[in-house]
Parts: C-alpha cells; sequence; structure tokens
C-alpha cells in the first residue's frame, strides 16, 4: 500500500483492530490513490495509527461518518459521542508555505517551526468542527502522531497545551502518538476547561 512492507503490515493489522468495512474501503482507496505520494501515504498512515489506538482502548471508531454534511477523521458513538481530527506534524510543502505566513498568530511560542506548524495545523482542525460539536454537545479530540522527521517529542508539546487550549472550551483535549523503535506510544491531554471532558488513556499501541 505504501510500498514498505513494514509500514503494508501495520496497516493491514490495524484496518483489522477496527474491523469496518467501510474503514477498510476508505483506507485502501486512500493508500492506493496515494501510493506514489510517500509524504501524503504516511499522513494517511498516521492518522489510521490513531484509529487504531482508539479502538484498542475500547472505541468503536469509524471514519467518514457524516455529520451535517462534515466528515471528521474519526466518529465515536461511544463511550460518549465524540470526533477526532489527525493533523500532522510535517504538513505537504504547500500547507507548510501558508502556515508559515501567518506564523505571527502564535507570538507564546518562542519555538521552533515545527512546534508553530503544529499547533497551526491543530488550531484549523478545532476551528473547522468548533460548530458542529457545540450545536451536537459532542466530545472533540485533535490528535497528532509525531514522525522522526519533525524532531519533536511529547515533552516539546506538554508545557504549551494550557496555552492553546485558552478560548477553546470546544476541545475535550490533545492526543499525542510518538513514534518509537518497538511501536507508538500515545499520550493525552485533557482541556481542563473544556465542556465535554473527555477520558482517553495515555497508553501503547499493541501489535
Amino acid at each position: 500500500m505504501c510500498s514498505n512492507p513494514s509500514i503494508d503490515a501495520t496497516i493491514r493489522w490495524a484496518l483489522n483492530l477496527i474491523d469496518d468495512d467501510a474503514t477498510t474501503k476508505h483506507y485502501v482507496r486512500g493508500f492506493k490513490q496515494q501510493r506514489e505520494q510517500a509524504d501524503r501515504c504516511m499522513e494517511l498512515f498516521r492518522e489510521l495509527l490513531v484509529g487504531a489506538y482508539l479502538r484498542q482502548i475500547g472505541w468503536p471508531v469509524r471514519t467518514s461518518h457524516n455529520l451535517d454534511g462534515q466528515t471528521p477523521d474519526w466518529y465515536s458513538p461511544s463511550p460518549s459521542p465524540a470526533i477526532v481530527e489527525v493533523r500532522s506534524a510535517l504538513p505537504d510543502v504547500d500547507t507548510r508555505r501558508r502556515l508559515e505566513a501567518e506564523a505571527n498568530r502564535f507570538t507564546w511560542l518562542d519555538v521552533d517551526h515545527n512546534l508553530v506548524r503544529l499547533f497551526q495545523g491543530l488550531d484549523e482542525k478545532a476551528a473547522k468542527y468548533r460548530e458542529l460539536v457545540s450545536t451536537k454537545g459532542l466530545g472533540f479530540v485533535v490528535a497528532s502522531v509525531l514522525s522522526f522527521d519533525s524532531s519533536l517529542d511529547r515533552e516539546d508539546i506538554e508545557p504549551h497545551c494550557d496555552q492553546y487550549f485558552a478560548g477553546k472550551p470546544h476541545l475535550s483535549g490533545l492526543l499525542v502518538g510518538t513514534s518509537e523503535l518497538s511501536g507508538y506510544s500515545f499520550s493525552f491531554y485533557a482541556n481542563r476547561l473544556g465542556t465535554i471532558p473527555l477520558s482517553v488513556p495515555s497508553g501503547r499501541l499493541m501489535r
């Protein structure tokens, strides 16, 4: 699917874990379309990893579920109705250029550009679904799986979470995945001022 045997094996395992026909069709089609575009293929892969982790902790997630004409990356009806939107730490070149032009909005981040771009991308996701989740009373998590080439880790993000959540009561929290030699681990940072609290346990994606 992504022209990498190890990643392809993980994709098949994740789709089997999620066990939803519509989700499988969506990702198989997406990986075929993006097979020659390595960056986009990896974005889809990391998006799928988030879904696999949510399924592992017991959320019956499915992708592209239509909610008033919008299709978030992941939707789960339980343990309480919620959506999850995933943003890559290293978006495509055109997106990076646009985000860099808007970087002055994040004056509280006196750090490297990759972290600024990540929070900008998460900000776009948060804004896109604000009205939907507020109207329907949905939990809302933004997520990212950090790649080695982003030079970012959980320790870079955690100190800025409260500042990021400021003015975003519609967000329930931020889920951050990191790649390790033995797999992937996920950490959840709850928005303490969020109107719809969610409990997402931190842990490892176990194959």
